[in-house]
């Protein structure tokens, strides 16, 4: 990705950018880029999707995803441990306060890193959907503390008509402790 800075403000106090939108194609270059340098690995062979390592000193990641669900609604119990079976978030995962919801338990008090992404807009005839937003933040949880999370699904394709598609799924961390939003 080709970002630049500016210090702001200019002495003369104007300014034009001229810079089309990233596009998929940027995204994709830079994921390759990581992935060439060692920066970067693929998650799985099934998602395709490419991580950066956890740091040094993380003792346990967890991962969690939309365990197959598409459409409008999140994920069934079933598929929920379906999805986790031989990981290790197998049988500490159920459903959440409500359908689609994911209910956890943070096993042990200390600093946890979370990094949440929106998933992708769907396709329409001559447009590609958005990349989802990718947001990351640093969160000191005490154990048995209880996180309901959503993960956000692919936007459906309409790729019949120019109009656009539907839009993908918000991801969010929320604590049972008086809803607290992560």
């Amino acid at each position: 990705v080709d970002l630049h800075f500016l210090k702001l403000p200019f002495a003369d106090g104007n300014m034009t950018i001229s810079r089309s939108p990233l596009k998929d194609s940027d995204f994709l270059n830079y994921a390759k880029f990581l992935l060439s340098t060692g920066q970067a690995q693929f998650e799985s062979n099934t998602s395709n999707a490419v991580v950066l390592p956890a740091e040094a000193n993380t003792t346990e990641v967890f991962t969690f995803t939309n365990c197959g669900a598409s459409g409008r609604n999140g994920p069934t119990e079933a598929q929920i441990q379906t999805e986790y079976n031989g990981t290790n978030l197998q049988g500490s995962v159920t459903t959440g306060w409500k359908a689609g919801y994911q209910k956890w338990t943070v096993p042990a008090s200390g600093d946890y890193w979370i990094e949440a992404v929106g998933a992708r807009g769907g396709d329409s005839a001559n447009t590609s959907g958005g990349a989802g937003s990718f947001i990351r933040g640093k969160f000191s949880l005490t154990a048995g503390t209880v996180l309901n999370i959503v993960v956000g699904q692919h936007g459906i394709d309409n790729p019949s008509n120019s109009r656009g598609a539907s839009g993908g799924g918000g991801t969010f961390v929320v604590s049972d402790t008086n809803n607290t939003p992560l």
